[in-house]
């Protein structure tokens, strides 16, 4: 599943630190791929990154995994990590690749229903059911609330009894899971992913949108860049470093759009720059 910073991914912690044998922060000791987008594993749909990086937590059973590349959103939309906490009794989706009752392997995605029995700062205890288990395969499944474009990334597994699983002893009966609580680790995310972002240098505005080299205290008319507007933030400078005033925007959701200036006071079409997803508010040092 996708994390809602696109170039990470959120795996459990406990199962990567022990394949490959670290306990810090770092590239993988071994090559290691992430599929991201594919729900039918005999399809070749979707995008498979190679992790460059991974980034445990040190308090929580979870860890950030940077991908090589952006993974496009017309491959797999982001989900957002919850910030609520989830209450007892609401119901959560959680969804694996795991060991279920009639197959050792199977090859797609699925997702059942499970009920929020209780919560602390670091993680979720989750009720399951007959149809509703966590099996061999299944560490690490995100439990999302919400569908669509409304999803949330609200924890990840870390175990389960297993009562049902193939495989699993026919006197286990206990469905139940523990996973780790995601909301309260966004300060810690945002640390990760913007890294890079925080020790780039200020960004110094132009003002001179046109390229005439002349200013009078007075601005042209307005020109329409763009129907609709559902932008928190904007700012201008020059983000390509071609010596012309490019516009960039933030929406309410932390999606990042850029203009390209054209040194003649138009822009080009919007664009998703960066490679990191959502994004913090942007700012920009006025002068030179």
């Amino acid at each position: 599943m996708p994390s809602s910073v696109e170039q990470f991914a959120y795996p459990n912690a406990a199962q990567i630190l022990k394949d490959q044998k670290i306990t810090l922060a770092g590239k993988p000791e071994v090559k290691t791929t992430v599929t991201v987008g594919r729900a039918d594993l005999t399809q070749a749909t979707g995008s498979v990154q190679e992790a460059v990086e991974l980034v445990p937590r040190p308090d929580r059973d979870v860890v950030m995994v940077k991908l090589a590349q952006r993974v496009p959103e017309s491959v797999a939309k982001p989900v957002k990590v919850a910030i609520k906490a989830p209450a007892e009794g609401e119901q959560l989706q959680v969804a694996g690749f795991g060991r279920p009752k009639t197959e050792w392997v199977p090859s797609k995605l699925h997702t059942s229903l499970f009920t929020v029995a209780s919560t602390d700062p670091a993680s979720v205890a989750l009720h399951g059911s007959e149809n509703a288990v966590i099996c061999q395969g299944d560490v690490g499944a995100p439990a999302v609330r919400g569908t669509g474009d409304s999803a949330e990334l609200v924890a990840l597994n870390i175990r389960s009894w297993q009562g049902g699983c193939l495989g699993t002893d026919e006197s286990e009966k206990r469905t139940s899971a523990l996973d780790a609580r995601l909301g309260n680790l966004a300060a810690w995310v945002s640390t990760v992913a913007f890294r890079d972002a925080a020790a780039a240098p200020a960004v110094t505005v132009a003002g001179d949108d046109n390229g005439d080299a002349v200013g009078s205290g007075s601005y042209s008319a307005p020109k329409k860049l763009t129907d609709g507007w559902n932008f928190t933030q904007t700012t201008t400078g020059d983000f390509t470093g071609d010596g012309k005033t490019d516009l960039t925007a933030r929406t309410a959701s932390g999606d990042l759009r850029l203009w390209v200036g054209n040194g003649n006071g138009t822009f080009g079409g919007a664009t998703a720059p960066g490679q990191w997803h959502p994004y913090r508010p942007i700012s920009a040092l006025a002068g030179a």
